[in-house]
């Protein structure tokens, strides 16, 4: 499976539990947006497939929901309540900001112990520019779905293992 149809699976899983989650919190698509800070446009984008999404967004939905973004790319079972008041700008820019780090971190982790070079790692990952590389591995800009993909495909490891979610330390899908 290539990159892009890999994102289009996992936005697919995000949108079953975006509608099945908005269901069972009797929430509408304003009513999510509103609390979750996302625009109704792109609730309904990402319900209609889109193609990528930023780490931003999916890091609005974890908050949102209780949950980490592992849950929200995978269909299952588990119904999370939404919670009920809209999220702080503070406290989403501090969740994006960790949550960017984390990954810089584990591609950073992975890099060295595989011995690649940041430079080797653009190139690897399809050509992704080395000045945005750097900045990934740093945290200091916002990643999408498919860039995540792209490095874990140069690294040859799993998506959730960049993304380090604790029940998903160390699995392979």
């Amino acid at each position: 499976m290539d990159i892009n149809e890999k994102s289009l699976f996992l936005i697919k899983d995000l949108a079953i539990n975006l509608e099945k989650w908005k269901k069972s919190n009797d929430k509408s698509q304003r009513k999510l947006g509103q609390t979750a800070r996302v625009a109704e446009s792109t609730i309904r984008s990402i319900i209609k497939g889109t193609q990528n999404i930023e780490i931003a967004t999916l890091v609005k939905f974890k908050l949102a929901f209780s949950v980490e973004i592992s849950d929200l790319l995978k269909e299952h079972n588990k119904i999370p309540i939404i919670i009920t008041s809209p999220l702080s700008l503070i406290t989403i820019r501090k969740a994006i900001t960790n949550e960017q780090s984390k990954i810089g971190e584990n591609i950073s982790k992975i890099m060295k112990e595989k011995n690649i070079t940041p430079e080797e790692l653009s190139i690897m990952a399809f050509n992704t520019d080395y000045s945005d590389t750097l900045k990934y591995l740093k945290g200091e800009i916002n990643l999408t779905l498919i860039t995540i993909l792209k490095f874990a495909a140069a690294l040859d490891v799993e998506i959730w293992k960049l993304l380090d979610d604790d029940k998903e330390k160390g699995k392979q899908k």
